[in-house]
């Protein structure tokens, strides 16, 4: 084979090592940009998932609090009602539960990145008195029946059975004194008087007993009723209290974890989006990696091409008679990539 011939196919590989560069440069650049685009989708299939997983557990969150608020709500309401009516009775116009206000602040906008969110205005709680528990400010009125008053001694001698056992007694004594013949003595009508002295003084004394004992009968059971009523309202509004301030705990545990769920989801998701774009990235380099590489091996292709036409010309004497030795219809690099 003649060295012209020869340099022709050296030249034919070059253009067809050339042209294999350039081929692999589109198959490794449709393969990177194919992988990229798998990665990217993945990522944002997943970010989708983990935010439809996030808005199952917000309201699942906000289901369990919803029915720990109505398990509370009776003993909310009840307690509400019982402090009503216990203000009702202490003279009070239903101050501590708002007098029967159902609303309460403005709602509150906070302003965000997508918008803003809207916290509702407080809630308040209706409480309706119970006035057939007893009159306005009855708990704070004193003792109907006054202070203790003693009896008068005129109000003892009028008293059941004072006259009579005090006839009797003096009977006795007279009848005695008639016996032994000392009826009509100074002795016997002393004695007569000291005993009526003393009849009267004892007849005193159970009388005042008496009054004084139904006094404090009266009072104790009165003051026990208002003591029992005040008891027992205060002790269901505390329930009720107790009740709000479980709620208020169970709603604060159930804030926190809604925002622990949208923090973490919010974190799950802006990081699946950054995989996606440094997957889509990924794809783009080395998209560019792989023509650059081609273009790259198919430049030092066609300088060999150019290498071996110029030193062909050389040993056939010159240009104009190399003709043996052109790329068959004139393969320049314009007409190659044409």
């Amino acid at each position: 084979m003649s060295g012209i011939a020869t340099g022709t196919a050296l030249m034919i590989g070059a253009g067809v090592a050339a042209a294999g560069a350039t081929t692999a440069a589109v198959v490794q650049s449709s393969a990177a940009k194919k992988a990229a685009s798998t990665q990217a989708n993945a990522a944002t299939q997943a970010g989708q998932l983990q935010g439809e997983l996030g808005q199952e557990s917000l309201q699942n969150e906000n289901y369990q609090y919803q029915q720990g608020r109505a398990n509370e709500m009776p003993w909310i309401q009840g307690g509400a009602n019982s402090l009503s009516s216990l203000e009702y009775l202490m003279g009070l116009n239903n101050s501590a539960t708002g007098a029967g206000s159902t609303t309460g602040g403005q709602t509150l906008s906070i302003p965000g990145i997508s918008g803003s969110v809207s916290l509702p205005g407080v809630q308040g709680i209706s409480a309706t008195p119970n006035t057939n528990l007893g009159a306005f400010g009855s708990l704070m009125k004193g003792y109907g029946g006054g202070e203790f008053q003693a009896p008068t001694a005129d109000q003892a001698r009028q008293t059941p059975g004072y006259q009579f056992g005090l006839q009797e007694g003096e009977g006795a004594m007279q009848a005695g004194a008639a016996a032994n013949g000392s009826l009509l003595t100074g002795g016997t009508q002393t004695a007569l008087n000291q005993y009526g002295q003393n009849y009267a003084d004892t007849n005193y004394n159970n009388v005042y007993n008496q009054a004084l004992q139904s006094y404090n009968t009266n009072y104790n059971s009165w003051a026990n009723q208002q003591a029992n009523q005040f008891n027992r309202l205060s002790a269901l509004s505390g329930g009720g209290q107790t009740a709000a301030q479980n709620l208020t705990s169970a709603g604060l545990q159930s804030a926190g974890q809604v925002a622990n769920t949208l923090n973490s989801t919010g974190q799950q998701v802006g990081q699946n989006m950054n995989n996606a774009a440094a997957a889509t990235a990924s794809g783009y380099v080395g998209s560019a990696n792989a023509w650059g590489q081609g273009l790259s091996n198919s430049s030092n292709s066609l300088m060999q091409m150019m290498l071996m036409n110029s030193l062909l010309n050389k040993n056939s004497g010159g240009a104009g008679t190399n003709s043996g030795a052109q790329f068959p219809g004139d393969w320049t690099g314009s007409n190659y990539y044409g």
